[in-house]
């Protein structure tokens, strides 16, 4: 089904992600049920792999799904998707103790309204970068193309030293304008700017608890995303016809010859 390559794909970016979500995102008008029976038989199958977590800001525990062990051979054998795996080193299955860490940078993005290009797909070249890469970046607005803004997600668990490693990273990347720092209490948010002797807002980096961020998007006022560029499946619009999907394509205005390039 068209619907379970579309959760697959959006786990190779989000790596993780709740039920209620995806119940929310690709089973739109179905019930929660229909969903939770459809995501069971893709774990059984092995494609995907469910766990039970705490996420910080939601109550109570909540169903998570991350990639399994025949997820990726899925896409690789069925989806553009699988690109994403040539030449990456990247573990497809998130380990459980990191999941909550990963739905909390998809929140944060989603409530942004950012384009985040994930950790793990981001180009690293030398071991200082891939240990002090951001959780991801996004198009800054007003900026220059090419221009992006770091995002990290801090939820006490980062030591002083890894804090400012990721700083120092950011500051040598020529392309960040700003970094944008989230974490989960207003005291942490205090002691990283202590840690960092700086002012909590400011022109290149801001450090805001997630509480904060939800009830008053000023404090992202210089972390701001760009516009998000429209994006649509392109089967959506191609006719299904005896099965096959057919493109419908205009007449060329006169007939194309090799001069044209028409014709191979």
């Amino acid at each position: 089904m068209r619907r379970d390559l579309r959760v697959l794909e959006l786990l190779v970016t989000r790596r993780a992600e709740t039920l209620t979500w995806i119940h929310e995102q690709q089973f739109a008008g179905l019930s929660r049920k229909s969903a939770l029976n459809r995501l069971g038989a893709l774990v059984a199958a092995g494609y995907l792999k469910r766990v039970t977590v705490a996420v910080p800001g939601a109550p109570g525990t909540q169903s998570a799904y991350t990639l399994g062990p025949r997820g990726k051979a899925a896409l690789e054998l069925r989806s553009l998707a699988g690109e994403h795996f040539r030449h990456r080193r990247f573990n497809p299955t998130l380990r459980d103790s990191s999941i909550p860490h990963q739905i909390l940078v998809n929140r944060v993005a989603d409530w942004l309204g950012a384009d985040l290009t994930p950790e793990h797909l981001l180009p690293m070249r030398t071991k200082e970068q891939w240990r002090h890469k951001p959780d991801g970046i996004y198009p800054a607005h007003g900026a220059e193309a090419g221009r992006v803004v770091w995002l990290e997600v801090d939820l006490g668990h980062y030591s002083r030293e890894r804090i400012s490693g990721k700083v120092r990273a950011f500051r040598a990347d020529s392309d960040a304008v700003h970094l944008l720092l989230v974490t989960h209490t207003r005291a942490r948010a205090d002691q990283l700017a202590g840690w960092l002797h700086t002012e909590r807002i400011g022109r290149s980096m801001t450090i805001v608890c997630l509480s904060e961020l939800l009830a008053d998007p000023e404090f992202a006022r210089h972390a701001l995303p760009a516009p998000r560029q429209p994006s649509e499946d392109p089967f959506d619009h191609v006719p299904l016809i005896d099965g096959l999907r057919m493109p419908e394509l205009p007449s060329p205005s006169v007939p194309w010859g090799p001069e044209d390039g028409g014709w191979d």
